[in-house]
């Protein structure tokens, strides 16, 4: 093993592994309370991974893709070079080997079964082969009576003949009633044969309707049972028709309800030009000292829209509810007015939570974890779903076309800090290369730069991705804003739309 691993799986340098260390703690935070045996959950991962607008940076990532459709597919014990013992710590890791510890005990138990089952069938055989000859025996041993009998038979019918040749007719007729009373015994003893016959038909007509009746009882419970699976499975498929539906009329309704607690900012009562006109005209103020008193009026309450903690006055409601807010994006005319989160230590944390961090179908729009908005980094990076309902950032998609780039060429982003308008430099489709391709652009690997070739060289691979020219560009310096969200249309692609503060 090489001096960078994880798991069985080795990096050639120390970047590398650390991407993925990066991805390996995303991956345990996916799979934490997922079953992934369960072939529903890992297929619903899997799904959940295609539409993700986060990225792994590493080939670890892509072995778990692997791996997790290895399972949606139903293959227990997947071969591919993803580490599985690395998916699990703490009690998790603990519940996970428990549980192979059960199963192995299972199977142990089933292979004691088997062997008890051999044993006896072996048993069996040796009885079989045991009464064998006693069988035989009894076959002789019936043969035998039988030519007894009929020996029997044959020397008193000759017996008879002499007998009756020799002492006349009164003999031969007690001879004869002899035989009579003899063979009178034998018909009884072949109708005790017909009656017990009979028991035994009539024993057999009454345990055959008794399985007859016992047929008909397992075939009324099987009758039940699948009309029950059958309601049950129209219900489900009613739940997965509609609750995609219910689920997103619930979270649009949250949103609404977010935008509604914004504030409106205390505005100044007259204007600046008619409070210098008022100061003037009370003959105590000269025009400069006019001047300087209306803007100091106006500067203190500039500064009554801001908290003692620097938030913005309009956002202070929504900051308190959640600090982990980072400010709120918009664009005029579509249904993009949401929140933006930032959760450093858990870049996905919202990726399927709402502003009260309970589950959303939607999710909610969240920062890049190197960003930073107290300090503001060179460039905001911001996720969010490409929705088929067409919430979330699905309308960034109509960026495509150039005529809506001219009615929409300005997005509102205000970090809980300051207010910022940013004009569009570029509007690209791209898409995610593996780790093992180190010649391919990665857009979202640009947070923060001091070095003006790396921000120009960003600059220029937008502009000549871009769909159209715009005619804005950025200068070194320039506060840039990134929006990524996912494309269908290609592969593990994405849909970006990168703009400038104005």
């Amino acid at each position: 093993m090489g001096k960078w691993n994880i798991g069985r799986m080795e990096f050639a340098t120390k970047e590398d592994y650390k991407a993925g260390c990066r991805d390996l703690k995303r991956i345990q935070t996916l799979v934490a309370g997922v079953e992934l045996d369960d072939r529903g959950e890992a297929a619903e991962l899997y799904e959940m991974l295609e539409k993700q607008p986060f990225l792994f940076e590493s080939e670890l990532g892509v072995a778990f893709r692997a791996y997790i459709d290895d399972k949606a597919s139903g293959i227990r014990h997947p071969r591919g070079v993803f580490p599985e013992e690395c998916l699990f710590t703490g009690k998790a890791a603990k519940k996970k080997k428990a549980k192979q510890k059960r199963e192995e005990k299972s199977d142990g138990r089933e292979a004691m079964r088997s062997e008890q089952t051999k044993l006896r069938e072996r048993d069996i055989g040796r009885q079989e082969e045991e009464t064998t000859p006693y069988q035989d025996l009894s076959r002789v041993r019936t043969r035998t009576v039988r030519e007894s009998r009929e020996g029997q038979n044959l020397r008193g019918g000759r017996e008879a003949k002499g007998e009756q040749t020799l002492w006349g007719g009164r003999e031969a007729g007690t001879r004869r009633r002899e035989i009579e009373r003899n063979s009178n015994i034998s018909w009884d003893f072949r109708n005790d044969s017909k009656e017990e016959d009979e028991e035994y038909s009539l024993d057999k007509k009454e345990k055959s309707k008794d399985k007859k009746g016992g047929g008909k009882k397992k075939h009324r419970l099987l009758k039940s049972f699948c009309i029950l699976a059958g309601v049950g499975l129209i219900l489900f498929a009613l739940y997965q028709i509609f609750s995609y539906d219910i689920l997103s009329y619930i979270s649009e309704r949250k949103m609404e309800e977010l935008a509604s607690c914004i504030l409106t900012p205390i505005e100044p009562e007259v204007s600046e030009a008619h409070r210098i006109a008022d100061l003037i005209a009370s003959g105590r103020y000269t025009e400069e000292e006019a001047i300087e008193i209306a803007k100091k009026e106006e500067q203190e309450t500039a500064e009554e829209s801001v908290t003692e903690d620097g938030i913005l006055y309009r956002y202070s409601v929504l900051y308190e509810r959640n600090p982990e807010m980072a400010g709120w994006i918009s664009l005029e005319g579509t249904v993009i007015n949401y929140p933006v989160m930032l959760t450093p230590a858990d870049e996905e944390y919202y990726l399927k939570k709402g502003f009260d961090k309970k589950y959303d179908i939607n999710g909610i729009p969240f920062m890049d974890a190197r960003c930073n908005v107290e300090e503001p980094t060179t460039n905001f990076l911001i996720y969010g779903h490409n929705m088929k309902n067409g919430s979330m950032f699905s309308a960034l998609l109509s960026y495509e076309q150039e005529a809506f780039y001219k009615e929409h060429p300005v997005i509102r982003f205000d970090t809980v800090y300051m207010r910022g308008e940013y004009e569009i430099v570029g509007v690209f489709r791209a898409q995610i290369p593996y780790a093992s391709d180190k010649e391919s652009y990665r857009y979202y690997s640009f947070i923060d730069t001091q070095d003006e070739e790396e921000y120009n060289t960003y600059i220029r691979y937008v502009k000549e991705q871009s769909f159209y020219e715009t005619g804005i560009t950025a200068e070194y310096g320039t506060q840039l804003l990134t929006l990524s969200t996912c494309d269908r249309s290609v592969e593990a692609g994405r849909f970006v739309v990168v703009a400038r503060k104005k």
